[in-house]
């Protein structure tokens, strides 16, 4: 539940990013505005890195359930307060500060939340459904984006234009409440098997860097193509198919959204394979295939119409699947228990910060720049390239290999 919430609150922003920048940002040019809510969402980002040595400390130190529990109150109760939030005009200057000032809040629960979720659902289920736990708890962030534009569709068609700068954008924003009271009940009773060491109390992040620097390095490694594919298809592609595919901007949200939908059925298979066939297996041919199937995808959506930009987008993301899911489930294991939860939170926010972050700005860049359209393609083969040689001659992933074959 508690990725439902984060990636829920990451879409009712972006979705109301213009009626958020009316309120909070006021400009005579309503694309600074926008663009100024935009920053205030992006400074949540950059206490991610921080977020995550501060709940992988606690889940390293204490016990994974404390992650779960703290994290999704430190996501919750800032979204929910969104709802109260006086807007310039009634409060001045004070109003952007608060709104900044709950995002970095927010920050800090999402450098912990999804790692921390990863960590808990491989080490609490059976050993042979690890792809599938691993599976249910990273869709439950694709049926948060669904659900949040789900819901602001709704209420962007109950009301006039109007209404919705005026008081119903915070709508969406209380409703989390709902949602998050819900996370708290189902996470209250979850049983936590993981006993801190007690032969070592050292700070987990200083363990994790004298010992386990290897380990760190191949994890970032290993989630770099995950994390170039999923913004590339999630962030970029709408502008991208808008521009170059012969789409509207309408259809291609419209194919955005059911490939999200299709997607969260794709994670679980891409689970059960994982755990029937061998993640590392799945692993590696998910990374061939986007290798290969990259550059003609890209082709063929090029142009190609509606029918086949969705055909295209959805195979994509099913080799998204392939390569996202092991990734996690074999990045768990990379790291012994002690430094764990702090090891894979590091990894998968310094990549999601830098790589991701990044990709839709380089990308953008690449594309006007050179006029070179095939520039996701081309940034989707050099991120399974280089995570593939990672996993081939990374020390810490030989060692892997040896024990999960």
């Amino acid at each position: 539940m508690g990725n439902v919430i984060e990636y829920y609150d990451f879409a009712i922003f972006g979705y109301l990013a213009a009626i958020i920048g009316a309120n909070f940002f006021p400009s005579e040019d309503p694309a600074a505005a926008t663009l100024a809510s935009f920053g205030a969402f992006a400074a949540g980002a950059l206490m991610r890195p921080i977020g995550a040595i501060a709940f992988g400390h606690l889940g390293d130190s204490l016990s994974r359930r404390s992650v779960l529990m703290l994290s999704i109150l430190t996501m919750a109760v800032p979204t929910g307060l969104f709802a109260l939030l006086p807007t310039y005009q009634q409060a001045g200057l004070f109003a952007p500060i608060a709104l900044v000032l709950l995002r970095l809040v927010q920050g800090l629960s999402v450098g912990g939340e999804f790692s921390g979720s990863i960590v808990f659902a491989n080490e609490s289920g059976p050993s042979r459904f690890k792809g599938v736990m691993t599976a249910i708890a990273t869709s439950g962030g694709l049926f948060g984006i669904l659900l949040g534009g789900f819901v602001c569709y709704l209420v962007t068609s109950a009301l006039d234009p109007h209404d919705m700068t005026e008081w119903g954008w915070r709508i969406p924003f209380a409703l989390s409440i709902l949602i998050s009271a819900t996370g708290l009940y189902f996470r209250h009773g979850l049983e936590d098997n993981y006993e801190p060491p007690e032969h070592d109390t050292s700070i987990p992040l200083m363990r994790l860097w004298r010992n386990h620097r290897a380990a760190l390095l191949g994890a970032f490694g290993a989630v770099v193509s995950g994390t170039v594919i999923f913004y590339t298809l999630a962030v970029y592609s709408v502008g991208w198919t808008t521009s170059y595919g012969g789409l509207s901007n309408s259809d291609s949200l419209q194919i955005g959204t059911i490939v999200l939908g299709i997607g969260m059925v794709v994670f679980i298979g891409a689970g059960y394979l994982a755990d029937r066939l061998g993640t590392m297996r799945i692993f590696r041919v998910g990374l061939v295939l986007a290798i290969l199937a990259a550059y003609p995808l890209y082709m063929a959506m090029s142009g190609g119409g509606y029918a086949v930009i969705l055909l295209c987008e959805t195979l994509l993301f099913c080799i998204l699947a392939l390569i996202l899911l092991p990734s996690y489930v074999l990045m768990v294991d990379i790291f012994p228990p002690d430094v764990r939860s702090t090891g894979l939170a590091i990894s998968v926010n310094v990549a999601e910060g830098i790589v991701g972050g990044s990709m839709p700005m380089v990308l953008q860049f690449a594309v006007t720049k050179t006029g070179f359209i095939m520039s996701p393609a081309v940034a989707i083969i050099l991120g399974a390239a280089i995570t593939l040689s990672i996993i081939a001659y990374s020390p810490a992933w030989r060692t892997l290999r040896h024990r999960v074959g």
